[in-house]
């Protein structure tokens, strides 16, 4: 590939260099070669209409970067859901990825940039809304929701 494609691995297609994509394919390798999040568990540039969980839902027509499930007994749940941004990633963008957490339903949600991932979630013991920075691997991950 040249420098205004990537070969996006997931979806098998090529598609733009663009700053965010950048992100998205660099976040999926770690996500998948780093962290052993399951591929077959990894959704990419999805509406929500289209999501599994939320076939036949009326869902605002939003599309989300990158989402996580886990298996629980016989169905998969959301697990992770990120956001990717070219630059900045503050409250701006948490608030954003949490109102497409509000269909999504997933206990943690995260953005990324070139400099750093955010990930944010409800700490149970606390009850208090915990941000902190890079990703933890999938096992544990589902070990949070068990």
């Amino acid at each position: 590939m040249n420098k205004l494609w990537l070969m996006d691995k997931m979806r098998g297609v090529a598609i733009r260099a663009t700053p965010e994509e950048k992100i998205r394919q660099k976040l999926l390798h770690v996500l998948i070669e780093e962290l052993f999040f399951p591929k077959e568990h990894v959704i990419v540039e999805k509406a929500l209409s289209e999501l599994p969980h939320l076939k036949g839902k009326r869902v605002p027509k939003r599309r989300l970067d990158i989402l996580c499930y886990f298996p629980s007994h016989d169905q998969l749940l959301p697990l992770l859901l990120i956001e990717c941004k070219k630059s900045g990633g503050g409250q701006q963008a948490l608030n954003q990825v949490s109102g497409y957490n509000y269909w999504v339903g997933a206990p943690f949600v995260a953005i990324a940039n070139q400099e750093c991932i955010l990930l944010k979630y409800l700490d149970i013991a606390s009850n208090e809304m915990v941000i902190k920075e890079g990703l933890p691997s999938y096992q544990d991950l589902i070990a949070c929701c068990r």
